[in-house]
């Protein structure tokens, strides 16, 4: 038996491949997001904090395909006994179709969870650039779009646990009882795959709008969207992983086709999907590494023009009992202690400062050495 769809790359081999070496990149790119945290002596926030269990999925979906094809199950066809008519192909069950569709049942969950873990990761990093405590069009979207993945990932979690209207165990049992007890089995994995490309196409093209809007070169703006559009590696597997839930969808249960090599492609391609958008969710934090321009001087840089659009207008005389100011023959040295907020800092650097150079920041203080005009209140 043979599909219409390219199987021939997917091979038990294939997927333990597939299933170790993408947990191995996350554990890697997430090892090094929080590495570069530390060294900034920066906080580890909400968008980092959702790539741990989104990690421990990952590792979980790779454990799955190995233990699928130690077990004979993933990976290999499904192996009618010989002279067994095309149709046995609805009936026969043994124990490596039992494991390939347990797996599959085990991995799809996981899966669900990573992804929406993950997405909401790319939103709270938006968030944390782009938002400065105003209501905006950006910040009203972003939170829109955050809405909508916690209500995807429940609503597909607890539509793929409850499979077969509660009949869990037909799930993992021959096909003529998958068709009687889920009968919308195809529509709903249909449904996965298109709805979980649409959704990554919106996400990746949220912040492009915000960062042409910014005051900054074109090359800047580029660069910034260049960093952003990293995601787009996820895009593509999230693409190519949507055509084949199609194709499977449109072959049906064919008596004349392999069903467990096409589970088997679809989560070989589920797996490199999710470790890559793993990795591409730590691509702008690890920037820094690669080279000397940090990240997180763009990320600054963004947010000191949101905040100063935002706070333009708002009186500075609460912060001045906290500027110290120490002139010397037309030098300065500024300590800027406990304002309240970090887009407070980063809008008093953008405005008060006209140009000079911010040589570091620790914590809630940000240490300006340049030439500067005295000056006793802001307003």
């Amino acid at each position: 038996m043979s599909s219409p769809i390219n199987v021939s790359y997917v091979t038990p081999d294939a997927m333990i491949a597939v299933a170790v070496v993408f947990p191995v990149l996350g554990i890697i790119c997430v090892g090094l997001r929080v590495y570069v945290r530390r060294v900034q002596e920066a906080s580890i926030l909400a968008d980092d904090w959702l790539l741990f269990p989104a990690l421990a999925l990952v590792i979980g979906m790779g454990i799955a395909l190995i233990v699928g094809a130690k077990g004979k199950g993933i990976g290999y066809t499904k192996g009618l006994p010989p002279g067994a008519p095309p149709e046995a192909e609805f009936t026969y069950l043994a124990p490596n179709i039992i494991l390939t569709e347990k797996i599959e049942f085990i991995f799809q969950l996981l899966q669900i969870v990573s992804l929406g873990c993950i997405k909401l990761s790319f939103i709270m990093f938006y968030r944390r650039i782009f938002c400065t405590g105003q209501q905006t069009w950006f910040s009203i979207s972003t939170a829109i779009m955050g809405i909508l993945i916690v209500a995807w990932t429940i609503s597909f979690f607890f539509l793929f646990l409850f499979y077969c209207s509660g009949h869990t165990s037909k799930e993992w049992s021959t096909v003529v009882n998958v068709i009687t007890y889920c009968p919308h089995g195809l529509d709903d994995q249909r449904a996965l795959g298109i709805s979980d490309s649409i959704m990554d196409v919106f996400i990746i093209a949220l912040p492009i709008p915000a960062i042409f809007a910014l005051h900054l070169s074109t090359a800047k703006k580029m660069l910034i969207v260049g960093v952003f559009l990293l995601g787009g590696f996820a895009v593509a597997a999230s693409m190519v992983r949507m055509g084949i839930f199609i194709k499977v969808v449109l072959v049906g249960f064919n008596p004349n086709l392999d069903g467990d090599k096409d589970i088997s492609l679809i989560l070989f391609w589920s797996m490199i999907e999710s470790g890559t958008a793993l990795v591409a969710a730590c691509l702008p934090t690890l920037r820094i590494i690669f080279s000397q321009s940090s990240i997180d001087n763009i990320v600054r840089s963004i947010r000191s023009t949101f905040s100063l659009k935002s706070h333009s207008s708002h009186s500075w005389s609460s912060h001045t009992s906290n500027l110290r100011r120490q002139t010397s023959k037309g030098s300065s040295v500024d300590h800027i202690n406990n304002i309240d907020g970090i887009s407070s800092v980063e809008s008093y650097a953008m405005k008060e400062l006209d140009g000079s150079e911010v040589k570091g920041v620790q914590g809630r203080a940000i240490r300006v050495q340049n030439t500067l005009h005295q000056q006793e209140s802001f307003a």
